[in-house]
């Protein structure tokens, strides 16, 4: 249904750029000024125990190659077997139309083929629309007002697979 292009290099930071330009109001929560540094950051950033190689960074496109979100993910973090999304932004002008859902949504299977036991992630306490989101989808709050790197207030969630 979806691409899902790998980035590693800079090849495609201005359509991303673009998809983090949509989604002024997320970045204002975590007061992230939208730069190609902000892209190149998401791109390369990963806890030092975390391998190259389970770092996974993607540009999600339809069929036309026309960008719909991105997504960032860390296999076999925090824990072996635990998938733990780091960034998942649709662009805003296509948020609530359940494109994030189906992306998910596949994901998730992709997730259990590979014989993967949760996924985890991190919302920012303020951002109320995200976590109703990732609820609805089976998610639940595992940890609440847990501080993540950056310093902000994060409710941890988690999906048994």
């Amino acid at each position: 249904m979806f691409n899902y292009i790998q980035i590693f290099d800079s090849t495609l930071y201005p359509e991303i750029l673009k998809l983090y330009q949509s989604n002024k109001d997320y970045f204002k929560l975590n007061d992230t000024e939208v730069t190609f540094q902000t892209v190149d950051e998401d791109v390369h950033a990963k806890p030092d125990s975390v391998l190259n190689e389970n770092k996974k960074y993607f540009l999600v496109t339809d069929e036309f190659d026309k960008p719909k979100a991105v997504l960032d993910y860390l296999v076999d973090y925090p824990t072996t077997n635990v998938v733990y999304i780091g960034l998942f932004l649709v662009d805003k002008a296509l948020q609530r139309k359940h494109i994030g859902r189906q992306i998910i949504r596949e994901q998730l299977e992709k997730f259990r083929a590979m014989k993967k036991k949760a996924v985890r992630l991190g919302v920012l306490v303020e951002n109320k629309s995200a976590i109703a989101f990732w609820e609805s989808l089976g998610f639940v709050i595992i940890e609440e007002n847990k501080q993540n790197t950056n310093g902000n207030l994060v409710h941890e969630l988690e999906l048994a697979l």
